[in-house]
């Protein structure tokens, strides 16, 4: 069943609630976002993309919002965000994997939102905060 299908289809169930879908795509060639109410966007800037440059995370994630809420005018959440980080593994300068990288990307990450937040950005949900160090 195609996307927009299943939007009507979950629409003409319950027209009263809000439908949304995670995308990782880009804003210019996602098919879903025209469909749905809140728009979800997975990212991982200095993680997956630019790995290791904290200092790009700002203008990524604003680019990444002012793109996708200049071409569709939906409020957006950040679905998927962060980085890994191994516990009692630290260094300084901060590198990928140690607890205080992890740090550093989450403030560049907190302070985007904080700006974004009075505008359209209405959530964001961390990736990887909690659902490891658990027993098999």
């Amino acid at each position: 069943m195609a996307l927009w299908m299943l939007i009507l289809h979950t629409k003409a169930l319950d027209p009263t609630r809000p439908v949304t879908y995670i995308t990782d795509s880009n804003y210019a060639r996602d098919k879903g976002a025209p469909f749905v109410d809140v728009i979800c966007v997975n990212s991982y800037f200095s993680w997956y993309h630019d790995p290791g440059h904290v200092e790009l995370i700002s203008l990524q994630l604003n680019t990444q919002f002012e793109d996708w809420y200049g071409k569709y005018k939906k409020p957006i959440i950040q679905s998927e965000y962060g980085a890994d980080a191994v516990p009692g593994i630290h260094n300084d300068p901060p590198v990928m994997f140690t607890e205080e990288y992890q740090k550093v990307v989450l403030q560049n990450y907190h302070n985007v939102f904080d700006q974004k937040r009075k505008k359209y950005v209405i959530g964001e949900l961390i990736w990887n905060f909690a659902d490891f160090m658990t027993t098999q």
